[in-house]
């Protein structure tokens, strides 16, 4: 039940043992051969315990409790009543036995996008003009309501907003004047009632954009309402428009519902890095970080629990055990660089065929930085060109 707390790393040392007891129960064999035969079953299955004893208790050993650069074993048996932890135990409690194993859905991993780079707002054009319909002539102004829904990403991005207009069936790809960024932009009403609401309204938002997502969904029901005129919806969806998010505000599905793969992988895709720390002039280790940022006015005051309370669902479902972060500058961040977290995250984000589950550019970055942790851990000259190529890569 304990073995794996005795069991050395030393290769030798383990194949001594497993020589050992295999020469020791080989003699039992050949003797119970020969004199007890009815008891052959039984000694042949006490060989195959012992063998996978030592092998399970060598494996549990060094996936749970090799300490990442010293390579020996960590105390890990605690006492709780005189009880010893048994190895059964911590098996059962170890995540790494535990993938997520939920299939990829578009739908979710584009609610954790917008929750990190998406936008809800609804517009009211004052200056518009009305265009009769015999003459198209233009007649008179009126208040004409524009609603929007936006993902905004830097432009190396653009596959990825292609990837969303191509899922939905609509929208536009639109660049800033700069060149910088690329927004994917959904304005079409009926497009955002018949396909748009419907996801967002299945799959919740677990920030506090949930809170604007509510109000652009109340304003587009108000502007379809036929009892009333254009001045009377203006009117109501301006006083919509003008409701501030409640100071502590926390997205009520944040506390009730769990992040899928799905989600979590979007939400990435949008706030998370896979980078490479440099620990000294000699050694760099591999890094994975996620941030939330906090707004200006009444949102900072609103957000500030909301974003660290999302950071520490993350943390857990990442197995990450480094501790939630708030930065002088705003925000709270979250790093892990252990291997054993390192190690959990690439499995997490991968499918069964080691194929990545990002949809854009953090698909390529996390495909270099997964294969670099393998073939290039603990080479500083491998692992530097590599970070140099991907910040070259970036800046183009």
């Amino acid at each position: 039940e304990i073995g794996c707390s005795k069991m050395l790393l030393d290769a030798g040392t383990t194949l001594i043992i497993l020589n050992n007891c295999l020469m020791f129960y080989s003699f039992i064999l050949y003797y119970y051969k020969n004199i007890h035969k009815m008891n052959l079953k039984l000694i042949i299955k006490k060989i195959f315990t012992v063998t996978m004893n030592i092998i399970i208790s060598l494996s549990a050993c060094v996936i749970c409790y090799t300490h990442q650069r010293l390579h020996v074993t960590k105390p890990f048996i605690y006492f709780s009543k005189r009880n010893i932890m048994s190895t059964s135990n911590i098996l059962n409690k170890n995540k790494y036995l535990s993938k997520d194993k939920t299939p990829f859905n578009f739908e979710e991993w584009l609610v954790g996008l917008t929750d990190g780079d998406g936008t809800f707002n609804t517009y009211i054009n004052y200056s518009a003009v009305e265009t009769s319909v015999d003459t198209k002539v233009p007649s008179a102004k009126y208040n004409k309501l524009i609603f929007t829904y936006k993902i905004t990403l830097i432009y190396h991005n653009t596959q990825l907003l292609h990837k969303i207009k191509s899922n939905l069936g609509c929208g536009r790809i639109v660049k800033d004047k700069s060149n910088r960024y690329v927004s994917y932009v959904l304005t079409d009403k009926n497009n955002i009632i018949n396909k748009l609401l419907p996801i967002f309204d299945k799959y919740p938002l677990f920030t506090s954009k949930y809170f604007n997502y509510l109000k652009f969904k109340e304003a587009i029901n108000i502007s379809n309402y036929s009892n009333m005129n254009n001045s009377e919806k203006i009117k109501l969806i301006s006083e919509i428009k003008n409701k501030n998010i409640p100071e502590n505000y926390i997205s009520p599905h944040l506390l009730s519902s769990e992040m899928s793969r799905s989600w979590l992988t979007g939400f990435v895709e949008a706030e998370g890095s896979f980078y490479y720390v440099t620990k000294s002039s000699t050694r760099m280790v591999h890094g994975f970080g996620l941030t939330q940022k906090l707004a200006c006015g009444e949102r900072q005051k609103a957000s500030g629990c909301e974003d660290k309370l999302i950071l520490d669902k993350i943390k857990i479902i990442l197995n990450i055990t480094s501790n939630v972060k708030y930065n002088k500058k705003g925000f709270y961040s979250i790093d892990a660089t252990s291997a054993q977290n390192i190690e959990y995250i690439i499995n997490y984000f991968i499918f069964d065929d080691h194929t990545s589950l990002f949809l854009g550019s953090k698909s390529l970055e996390f495909s270099i930085w997964k294969r670099s942790y393998f073939k290039y851990k603990g080479n500083f000259q491998m692992l530097s060109k590599i970070r140099d190529k991907i910040r070259k890569l970036k800046t183009k």
